[in-house]
């Protein structure tokens, strides 16, 4: 194939995937291709562009095996370098952006379903209302678990991750840090493949609320990205079949349905999914938290039960909408790099 692959880690997981994706492009044989896994720190990345560029490459495509908004500082000086120093076209594959008719979705978003981990629990186990992970806090995560928290029920699980907190952000939280299931460590390790770990707490929830990676800007920081975008956290309800309720940009349920993916609108109220303004979509969340509490968890059971067919089908449609979008990339890539340069 024409292409070389570097990267600057040594995580081989995200490096085969890489390989096994790139394979699935129709690559032309008269050009040459640089892809270029990055993960870490963001001051690497225009050195690494500059270093593993060679004379000759027509396409320079840089893969972020996952979401920061931190990777798009040095997008715009990647771009300039390549496009007009190398005068070779340049792209992005990352886990959700749409830039020269890329996209692609978190690499460990469609989680495999035979894994033990994500396998339904049944009705009769579900002792909880709700679960809310949240890894890294963010501002719309500590806005909705300042909410979430001041609630007097015991049937609910909320985490909140440890590290990483800037001393502005520290001021805004009225919760104690970290906050953990019962059924795992009270501290988490800021290791990332720590991470990975869900505790089986998390099945036994009735609810999913989801806190998105991406949100519109609610503090005076750049720190999420503000378009939809789908990650592990969205599929994860449909996995472990789940009722789902999402903390995103506006739209982002709509986005699901056009997916075909079941959300029980006649079950849950999604109509924040309509309000522009992320402030006030907090709070309209909040109240329909609140909202589940007016039925008891045995009800709540019966009402799943019954509606069995639908868990299942969620469930078995990850992997047709996992097959479409990968189907989908490799068309958009496609047509990139077919495309002429205006």
């Amino acid at each position: 194939m024409p292409y070389t692959l570097r990267s600057n880690h040594n995580i081989s997981g995200f490096i085969s995937q890489a390989e096994s994706l790139i394979n699935s492009f129709d690559l032309d044989t008269n050009s040459k291709y640089l892809f270029l896994s990055l993960f870490g720190a963001i001051d690497q990345y225009i050195p690494c562009v500059i270093e593993n560029y060679q004379p000759g490459y027509d396409f320079v495509v840089v893969l972020f095996p996952f979401e920061s908004p931190d990777y798009y500082k040095c997008i715009k000086p990647c771009k300039e370098i390549v496009e007009s120093l190398y005068k070779a076209k340049f792209a992005v594959i990352d886990c959700g952006s749409n830039i020269n008719l890329c996209k692609h979705f978190c690499y460990n978003t469609f989680i495999n379903e035979n894994h033990d981990s994500w396998i339904p629990c049944d009705w009769d186990q579900r002792i909880y209302y709700y679960v809310c992970a949240n890894r890294v806090l963010k501002t719309h995560r500590i806005k909705l678990l300042n909410n979430l928290y001041s609630f007097p029920i015991k049937e609910r699980i909320l985490t909140a991750g440890n590290y990483n907190l800037r001393q502005k952000i520290r001021t805004e939280i009225n919760f104690p840090v970290p906050l953990a299931a019962p059924d795992e460590c009270q501290v988490l390790n800021p290791d990332f493949e720590s991470q990975r770990y869900m505790p089986n707490s998390f099945k036994q929830c009735i609810f999913n609320l989801v806190t998105e990676s991406s949100y519109e800007n609610i503090g005076d920081t750049f720190e999420t990205w503000s378009r939809i975008m789908v990650t592990e956290k969205s599929i994860r309800p449909f996995r472990l079949h789940q009722l789902p309720i999402f903390l995103a940009p506006a739209g982002h349920v709509e986005y699901l349905r056009n997916l075909k993916f079941d959300v029980f609108d006649d079950i849950i109220d999604h109509s924040y999914d309509l309000c522009q303004d992320p402030n006030n979509r907090i709070e309209l969340i909040t109240c329909l938290v609140k909202k589940l509490f007016s039925k008891s968890l045995s009800e709540w059971q019966v009402i799943c039960t019954t509606n069995q067919k639908r868990f299942e089908y969620n469930q078995k449609h990850c992997d047709r909408v996992k097959h479409q979008l990968d189907f989908d990339l490799v068309n958009n890539f496609n047509a990139w790099a077919s495309a002429k340069i205006i």
